[in-house]
């Protein structure tokens, strides 16, 4: 089945394997390539949608121990939203929203990309699914 066919890719995605590449434009309308960090830490975050309060907490925890990760070790934080770049940039920057009520109006430190048809998501075999 296609099922067992993606579980069986997916499990042979380890740490230190080239993983896909894909180009989405950043909140801002600046477009970004995943291999434009190759050879750099990373930390690659899926969301469903900006204005959803799940993953609203989930980015405020992130947000929470960013600079800790950052002075640590360097790492580049890049979330990818399944949504489009306008929706993307209201639910980063309107203090209605729940990322930024959530994280007392602090200003997005990471970069945040547009996905909307979840080619991006897809190339990782995530589907639907948020983590």
């Amino acid at each position: 089945s296609n099922m067992a066919h993606d579980s069986d890719i997916t499990a042979h995605l380890k740490i230190g394997d080239m993983v896909p590449d894909f180009t989405l434009m950043s909140n801002e309308g600046k477009t970004h390539h995943l291999s434009d960090y190759r050879g750099k830490k990373i930390l690659l975050c899926f969301y469903d949608y900006a204005h959803c309060p799940k993953c609203a907490y989930s980015v405020g925890n992130l947000m929470g121990h960013q600079k800790k990760l950052a002075w640590a070790s360097k790492l580049k934080v890049i979330t990818v939203f399944l949504t489009n770049k306008d929706i993307l940039h209201d639910g980063l920057t309107n203090k209605n929203a729940p990322i930024p009520r959530l994280s007392d109006g602090s200003l997005y430190p990471f970069l945040a990309l547009a996905d909307p048809d979840g080619e991006a998501a897809a190339s990782f075999r995530l589907g639907n699914k948020s983590i």
